[in-house]
């Protein structure tokens, strides 16, 4: 997929006002002061950062292992078990599972048979790649991986939710019910200030006797619940070559819910720099278009209101840089 690179704005917003309006939309955690860069051949190929709010249900973990990277990224949810299970794992273990022949398959597989998942779950994207010509991402739920090759995006997972037709169809057949629910939605104009509405959407109840018998998810498939969700598992692959210069960004949908689709992400250097890039935008200012059923008066022009910051989600980033040769 071939798309127009346009211009990221970085938020204007300043650190001081930055530090205000995070302690006010909920409790304080500073960005982290370093992210984690591993070294191949004295060449910085990978980093990744991730900054835990207080839910701390974000995880990332990369390797370098004969001369392929591995790495995971993952967003939790519910209670932290799914995350925590991730966290108590060994090197070892994460690489065997990376290295397999069904990543996520084999992941869940585990998970299911070690914890008890009932009210936990998370999104998980698993990516390996060589040096020199072949990328595979697999994942579940809504982290999402982008791929750039030289300076465009030429690759973007679905996420597993009820606005992909299939997604949608399949929890349909094994019996989900959707719910309509007005939700916080992101439009598609790219200014200094994002652009923000309320528009219907919908959650989805898994089976008639969901997990927790009357709440329900946006994502129609994660780890974790039981395997309620069911057992769709997404995977993709890109093919290069040593003459082109690649850039793999991984993240939760503390990114991906502040970027627009059409925002290109070709310029960040760093898994820190995007980490930052987002929590910022979080807290900085909104442009809320008001929907039709805003309790306002009803005008027949568009009413924009400025809002100062929306509560950030926790944010992890993987990012894996492989400069032509």
């Amino acid at each position: 997929m071939n798309t127009t690179n346009t211009t990221t704005y970085i938020s204007q917003i300043d650190d001081e006002k930055f530090c205000i309006r995070l302690d006010r939309l909920r409790k304080f955690k500073s960005l982290p002061a370093q992210e984690i860069d591993i070294l191949h051949d004295d060449t910085n190929f990978t980093s990744n950062c991730v900054w835990n709010l207080d839910s701390q249900q974000d995880f990332v973990w990369q390797i370098i292992q004969d001369n392929k990277i591995y790495a995971i990224v993952a967003d939790g949810h519910g209670n932290s078990t799914v995350v925590n299970w991730l966290r108590s794992k060994h090197d070892t273990y994460l690489y065997s599972v990376c290295n397999s022949a069904e990543p996520t398959k084999t992941l869940e597989a585990d998970l299911e048979n070690e914890v008890n998942t009932y009210d936990s779950g998370a999104c998980i994207s698993i990516i390996r790649t060589n040096m020199t010509n072949h990328i595979e991402v697999f994942w579940i739920g809504d982290t999402m991986t982008q791929v750039y090759m030289n300076g465009d995006k030429v690759a973007q997972t679905e996420s597993h939710t009820w606005e992909v037709e299939s997604e949608f169809r399949r929890k349909l057949n094994h019996g989900g019910v959707f719910k309509k629910k007005m939700m916080l939605t992101r439009l598609p104009e790219i200014t200094n200030n994002p652009h923000i509405t309320m528009s219907e959407g919908f959650r989805c109840d898994h089976t008639p006797s969901d997990y927790r018998g009357c709440d329900n998810l946006q994502m129609t498939r994660c780890a974790g619940h039981r395997g309620v969700t069911g057992y769709n598992y997404g995977h993709q692959e890109v093919c290069f070559t040593p003459d082109d210069d690649i850039k793999i960004i991984t993240a939760s949908d503390g990114v991906w819910d502040v970027i627009h689709e059409s925002e290109s992400l070709a310029g960040i250097v760093t898994a820190s720099e995007l980490v930052d890039f987002a929590a910022k935008r979080w807290c900085g200012n909104w442009n809320y278009v008001h929907h039709t059923e805003h309790k306002c008066k009803k005008p027949e022009k568009q009413i924009i209101s400025v809002q100062q910051g929306i509560a950030p989600d926790d944010i992890s980033v993987s990012l894996i840089h492989l400069p032509k040769k």
